[in-house]
């Protein structure tokens, strides 16, 4: 199992990736689809993710790259995990998405 990516809930992502370069020194983030914002060059993927203004700005989500998406969402289920995004094919991988019992989003690729 690898840490493939965080990504972070932010209601303006440019502003706040415009920040964090300014702030920390991160190198310059580029712009994706759908007002996503990514800096590469940090060890593992990190990505800004626009939300709604107040809705679930500043959550994370760690992607964890897994052999099997849909088996692995299984296991986290049975452990009490919630499902928020059902194991589908995204771009030739499969994705899911749950939240721990304690509030953790993680992420499962495969």
């Amino acid at each position: 199992m690898k840490l493939e990516a965080v990504f972070i809930a932010a209601d303006q992502p440019a502003e706040a990736a415009a920040f964090l370069t300014g702030g920390l020194g991160l190198p310059d983030a580029e712009s994706g689809d759908e007002g996503q914002v990514a800096f590469s060059g940090l060890g593992t993927f990190v990505a800004l993710e626009p939300v709604e203004s107040g809705s679930h700005a500043g959550a994370v989500t760690l992607w964890f790259r897994v052999d099997d998406a849909v088996r692995q969402t299984e296991t986290l289920l049975e452990q009490g995990a919630d499902l928020v995004q059902a194991p589908a094919s995204a771009g030739g991988e499969t994705v899911a998405v749950v939240l721990t019992p304690h509030g953790v989003r993680i992420g499962l690729i495969s």
